[in-house]
C-alpha cells in the first residue's frame, strides 16, 4: 500500500480542474514501415498562457501563467483549428499517409460546445478544404456509451491517475503537466483492450 501525502489548498471549494479536448485513435501497426502507432492522439487543455499581473510569494509579475478557460461553441472550434490544434494533431500523427488521398473520420460526443454554432458544418469545411488527407467529423449516437473509448478506459484511468498526481499541485501548470504525463504513460495494452 502506497501512503499519499495529504493535499494543501487554499480552500476545499476551490480545487484546481482543466478541461481538455482529448483524442484517440486504435493502435495499429503501419504494413508497409511496420510502425507501432500507440493511438494517442492528443489531449489538449482549454487554458491559455497569460503574464501574471502582479507579484506573488510564488512567482513574479510577468511569469506566463496557465489561465482556463470555457469551452464554449467558438473555444471548441479554436481548438480543433488552430494550427497547434487537435486537426493538425491528427494530421502530424498519421503523417505517413499525408499523401494519400483519405477522409480521417473524428467521432466525438453530442455535448453543446460540440455541436452549438454549426460547429460539425464548419469543422467538416475545415477539414476538406486541406490539401491530401481530409477530415470528416461525426457525432456518436445518442446514449451509446460503448461507442466512446475515452470513457470506457482513458478517463478511468485519468481519473484514478489525477488523484495520485494531483498531490502538491499549486497551480494550473503543474496540474497539466501531471496530466500530460498520465495521458502519456497510459498502458497500451489497456487502450488497445477497449477497443
Amino acid at each position: 500500500s502506497v501512503t499519499v501525502p495529504p493535499v494543501h489548498a487554499q480552500s476545499k471549494t476551490h480545487v484546481p480542474a482543466l478541461m481538455y479536448l482529448t483524442a484517440v485513435m486504435k493502435p495499429s501497426v503501419d504494413p508497409a514501415t511496420g510502425i507501432y502507432n500507440d493511438g494517442k492522439i492528443a489531449m489538449i487543455p482549454f487554458a491559455n498562457e497569460v503574464p501574471a499581473k502582479r507579484d506573488s510569494r510564488n512567482r513574479p509579475a510577468g511569469t506566463l501563467e496557465l489561465k482556463p478557460y470555457s469551452c464554449t461553441s467558438e473555444s471548441f472550434y479554436n481548438v480543433m483549428t488552430r494550427p497547434d490544434g487537435l486537426m493538425n494533431r491528427v494530421r502530424q500523427k498519421l503523417n505517413h499517409l499525408e499523401n494519400q488521398e483519405i477522409t480521417v473520420v473524428l467521432q466525438m460526443d453530442n455535448a453543446p460546445p460540440h455541436v452549438g454554432k454549426h460547429n460539425i458544418d464548419r469543422l467538416n469545411a475545415f477539414g476538406e478544404a486541406q490539401q491530401g488527407m481530409k477530415i470528416r467529423v461525426v457525432l456518436q449516437a445518442p446514449q451509446s456509451p460503448d461507442f466512446n473509448v475515452l470513457d470506457l478506459a482513458l478517463f478511468h484511468a485519468l481519473n484514478a491517475g489525477t488523484i495520485a498526481y494531483r498531490q502538491g499541485v499549486q497551480n494550473y501548470r503543474q496540474l497539466n503537466n501531471n496530466l500530460q504525463h498520465v495521458f502519456a504513460t497510459f498502458p497500451n495494452d489497456m487502450h488497445e483492450r477497449a477497443y
